[in-house]
């Protein structure tokens, strides 16, 4: 049977870990990559600092990069 939408959706998130550039703190990210490319801003869980996220994604939905740089800069 073909798979359910639920499961097609679940392969597209990845999950990353992304070093904070105030604190030096990694954590992990969800990347959704059936969005396409993304710009948007995730706290760190440790200071609360903002970065800003990049993600570029092909047009199959697979991930290509991640970046961050600190909210302010």
């Amino acid at each position: 049977p073909p798979p359910s939408s639920t499961a097609v959706y679940i392969r597209r998130l990845r999950q990353m870990c992304i070093r904070d550039r105030y604190c030096g703190q990694q954590f992990e990210i969800d990347v959704d990559c059936s969005a396409g490319g993304q710009q948007y801003v995730e706290d760190c869980p440790v200071c609360c600092q903002p970065a800003e996220l990049t993600t570029q994604v092909d047009l199959y939905g697979n991930l290509l990069s991640v970046s961050a740089i600190r909210g302010n800069d």
